[in-house]
């Protein structure tokens, strides 16, 4: 039980903090553009703060109170911040991908109780993680004439890469596709695909789920 209430408490520490660097981020990028920034809507914001606040109740169940929770609880709070900045204006920011990127390398060199991917494999992850999407986005646009995947979600699945290894990143990605299929279809009914929709909150949503399980993701993926 304390360590529910701990996990819940910093969950929605961490996801305040989150919907503020979100906002921050959205206001600068419009403000750059010339264009006034998206109203927020107040019961949006609401879920994802609940949200993060229980898979940190999660996270603190399953792994205790410790260097590895509160490493995941700050990726878990950069994915939620970058989920809202790619939802409002279709794009994931160097600025927030690029310290998810690192902290995940430090967690894997830093090794023992802060968690249990090996630098090597962090490093593979988030070559693998950015080099083979890179190529299949590449043969997609030859073959189409149209990008199918960006920048940012290649370096958001580098990043994801660094957290978990090489193994996961098929199982994750293909995770990643199916709800947002699922959602173009069912909740904007779209069945043409022609489309664009943004792809980063979808990509979050299953890396967080990869962070949550933990170690034991590799043996569902690898």
């Amino acid at each position: 039980m304390p360590a529910l209430l701990l996990g819940c408490v910093c969950g929605a520490a961490a996801a305040c903090a989150a919907v503020a660097l979100a906002r921050r981020s959205i206001v600068w990028f419009c403000a750059e553009a010339g264009a006034p920034p998206p109203k927020a809507s107040g019961r949006h914001l609401a879920a994802a703060a609940l949200g993060l606040g229980a898979l940190a109740a999660m996270l603190a169940c399953r792994h205790g109170p410790g260097p590895y929770a509160a490493a995941v609880l700050c990726a878990l709070a950069l994915l939620l911040a970058l989920s809202l900045v790619d939802a409002a204006l279709g794009l994931l920011p160097d600025a927030l991908t690029g310290p998810l990127l690192w902290l995940g390398l430090l967690r894997a060199w830093a090794g023992g109780d802060v968690g249990p991917v090996p630098l090597h494999d962090a490093v593979a992850g988030a070559v693998c993680g950015y080099g083979l999407p890179w190529l299949l986005a590449w043969v997609y646009a030859r073959c189409c004439g149209r990008v199918g995947m960006g920048r940012g979600d290649l370096k958001l699945l580098a990043a994801l890469g660094a957290w978990l290894g090489p193994g996961p990143l098929p199982g994750l990605l293909l995770a990643a596709c199916v709800a947002g299929l699922a959602w173009a279809c069912l909740w904007r009914r779209d069945f043409r695909g022609q489309a664009s929709y943004p792809f980063g909150p979808f990509l979050a949503g299953a890396g967080a789920v990869a962070l949550l399980l933990g170690p034991e993701v590799h043996w569902g993926f690898a």
